[in-house]
């Protein structure tokens, strides 16, 4: 049984996602990808997240729903991150994403 909460991620952060909603019946769960959540690459509506590749260093390029994607584990915090030009930063950006509280293995 997997148990899911709402994780509030207000500096980037180093983790580990899927991609969907995780359950035994959702064929893409089971493929996990090394990324940045930085909360200032968030679309302006923040639905939609930025990822890239060529500085941030992840495994996961181009634009992701939010709402598509589960964190598996965080793996720490980014001091200094990388942004691609173009980037406006936003105070008191954060990203409101779902994540896995517990799964029996």
């Amino acid at each position: 049984m997997i148990e899911l909460n709402e994780i509030t991620i207000t500096e980037p952060t180093r983790a580990i996602i899927c991609m969907g909603i995780p359950s035994e019946l959702n064929p893409r769960f089971g493929t996990y990808y090394e990324c940045v959540l930085d909360p200032q690459m968030l679309s302006p509506d923040e639905r939609m997240l930025r990822f890239d590749q060529t500085v941030q260093g992840g495994e996961v390029h181009g634009w992701q729903r939010v709402a598509e994607l589960t964190v598996v584990e965080l793996l720490g915090t980014v001091p200094e991150p990388a942004r691609p030009e173009g980037v406006t930063l936003t105070e008191g950006a954060k990203i409101v994403i779902r994540g896995i509280e517990s799964w029996d293995a």
